[in-house]
């Protein structure tokens, strides 16, 4: 990033001098510029931001493609939060749930589940991996585990 001020500009033209600065605006910038280039690859980037399209256009490319690629993780993450906070499978059947996700990320509701039987076939996989995964950490003990429940 050039200076762009009056001292930078003596800098350079008097001085022969470049001046550059990382400023903290000009590294956000770039995370930003990284995590676009990570979702979009260069290639799909300059798709993105081709001349004539509308920032609406670039807007709703950008939301459509982060929820296409995190599909699973937010799968994932809707299933453990209705999971840990007791909420009810029909949760995702709600207008007004619907309505809250969609202010995060407008296409929300085209990506999202919306019957309470995905929920429930999300939350059986996720608890058959958890599953697979407890009994591998158990099966690498070094002592015999002896499970009991009293019920």
């Amino acid at each position: 990033m050039i200076i762009t001020t009056n001292f930078g500009n003596h800098l350079r033209t008097q001085h022969d001098r470049e001046i550059t600065v990382d400023s903290k605006l000009h590294k956000e910038s770039k995370e930003r510029s990284q995590e676009l280039n990570h979702i979009f690859g260069i290639e799909d980037l300059n798709k993105v931001f081709e001349p004539g399209r509308t920032k609406a256009e670039v807007i709703e490319h950008i939301f459509k493609t982060f929820l296409e690629q995190n599909k699973a993780k937010i799968r994932r993450a809707l299933t453990e939060f209705i999971v840990r906070i007791r909420q009810s499978f029909n949760i995702v059947e709600s207008p007004v749930f619907g309505t809250l996700l969609n202010c995060f990320n407008p296409r929300a509701s085209d990506f999202l589940p919306t019957s309470h039987n995905t929920i429930l076939k999300d939350i059986m996989i996720t608890f058959k991996d958890q599953k697979n995964h407890v009994r591998k950490a158990l099966s690498k003990a070094y002592i015999r585990v002896h499970l009991s429940a009293d019920i």
